[in-house]
């Protein structure tokens, strides 16, 4: 890119990760120059209202350093521009670290400037997953009417499986709204000894409303299926990334853990356990947050109840002991889930059941070395044997979580705004092939007797 002046012709050339236009800022006065683009480019632009709003007077301090100090901040406001102009940094951040850069680069050399400007940055490198101030999602509605199969159509192949049965992308036709259903056929929740099971499933999901959780939208059935359609997460599940990468940024960690917190808050409000966390079961939806899913084993318990169901590698002491347990075994599957996050591995992961038990009774946890701060004191206070010891149990409840130094940073006023650190991906529609619903459930099950169709009443 030229810079060029009338009277005086071309003045410099900015590469890519250059800024200009400063001193206008700075001064107030016009630009005098003008740019031209030599190559196709990215260009972010910052009003001086947004500046102020965003980096207020830190960003005048940048640029009165020395000269060497102006060097380095020319390459610290170029990331700082880029965060605030996408709207991924809150001002908050963008203040501190500038603030840190410009007292160094006063103070000494440009090498410290860029050293304590990037302390500031990792510092509030979990804010960078803000999702600025761009407007929250509506809320999510259910369907009023009683639908038939004949309302949606289905995507003719499978998106996945679960439990439950396979799951398909649809499209509620009254509506043009798009949701993910899921589908199992009742001869076979028969064989399973699974009717209790999707039948509680279904009425849990009836009573939870939350943004962070895979909402129901309806539930229907034909003679010879069962089907639920829910909010669609087009971003798949962690466990997908936890394969596809090893393990997710601390960052990403704090605000999936912010997500989940906020979503379990309101189950166990609701007198609700959902005894099945782990990352199978947390999705992520298109603007990148963390939705809790697979109620099948969720269950309102009031005191205790003595049922060995989950996962092995997430059950908690007391499940495995059947001693009868509550809502504090979600906090030991969250300290699971939370370390598997960060290193990629849980940590009573086995090769069978059995195995995984005893390890969970043997309570002993290895943490490696390269866990984030504060990391370690969470997780070990969540995976306390001992249900008066165990964090998020105790008398505070979930906000001794909330309080924790791991927790320091996030926005709980405003957590629509966190995005998990990743790629999210919008739904496309065209990647799949449409069939009306009726035809992709066609089934060669035979059709249940009246007996058998009365055990799901209610669904």
């Amino acid at each position: 890119m030229t810079l060029s002046k009338r009277a005086e012709g071309d003045v410099g050339t900015r590469a890519a990760g250059d800024y200009f236009g400063e001193r206008s800022l700075q001064s107030t006065g016009p630009a005098i120059a003008s740019a031209t683009a030599a190559t196709a480019c990215e260009l972010l632009r910052m009003e001086r209202t947004a500046l102020d709003r965003v980096l207020g007077l830190a960003a005048l301090k940048l640029w009165s350093n020395t000269l060497a100090g102006a060097k380095t901040a020319r390459g610290i406001s170029t990331s700082l521009w880029r965060s605030a102009a996408t709207a991924r940094v809150s001002s908050r951040s963008l203040v501190a670290a500038s603030e840190a850069a410009a007292a160094a680069a006063t103070a000494a050399t440009a090498a410290a400037a860029a050293a304590a400007a990037a302390t500031a940055l990792a510092t509030v490198a979990l804010e960078s997953a803000a999702g600025g101030d761009e407007e929250p999602a509506p809320p999510f509605e259910r369907l009023d009417d009683v639908p038939t199969l004949r309302d949606f159509i289905v995507s003719k192949r499978p998106i996945g499986a679960g439990g439950f049965g396979k799951v398909h992308c649809c499209c509620h036709k009254p509506s043009g709204r798009h949701f993910a259903l899921k589908h199992m056929e009742k001869a076979q929740a028969v064989k399973l000894n699974a009717t209790a099971a999707v039948l509680s499933e279904s009425a849990t999901l009836s009573m939870v409303l939350h943004p962070f959780v895979a909402n129901k939208f309806c539930s229907l059935q034909t003679p010879s299926h069962l089907i639920l359609v829910l909010e669609m997460c087009t971003s798949g599940d962690f466990y997908d990334v936890l394969k596809r990468d090893g393990h997710f940024q601390p960052a990403a960690v704090k605000v999936a853990l912010c997500h989940l917190l906020l979503a379990l808050e309101h189950l166990h409000g609701a007198g609700i356990v959902h005894r099945d966390l782990k990352p199978e079961n947390l999705l992520l939806n298109d603007r990148g947050h963390t939705k809790l899913t697979d109620f099948g084993f969720a269950k309102s318990v009031r005191f205790r109840t003595f049922t060995l169901c989950g996962t092995p590698a997430y059950m908690a002491p007391e499940v495995v002991l059947q001693r009868g347990h509550g809502k504090a075994v979600d906090f030991w599957a969250l300290g699971c889930v939370l370390l598997e996050l960060l290193h990629g591995k849980s940590p009573f992961a086995a090769p069978h059941a059995h195995a995984s038990y005893q390890l969970t009774l043997q309570g002993t946890v290895t943490y490696p070395e390269t866990l984030p701060p504060h990391a370690e004191a969470v997780i070990s206070q969540l995976l306390q044997k001992s249900l008066s010891k165990r964090l998020g149990n105790l008398k505070g409840g979930f906000q001794d979580i909330k309080e924790h130094p791991f927790c320091e940073g996030l926005d709980w006023e405003h957590p629509e705004r966190l995005r998990v650190n990743t790629e999210p991906r919008p739904f496309d529609r065209e990647a799949h092939e449409w069939l009306p619903g009726e035809v992709v459930l066609a089934s060669n099950a035979p059709r249940q007797d009246a007996d058998t169709q009365a055990l799901f009443h209610g669904f």
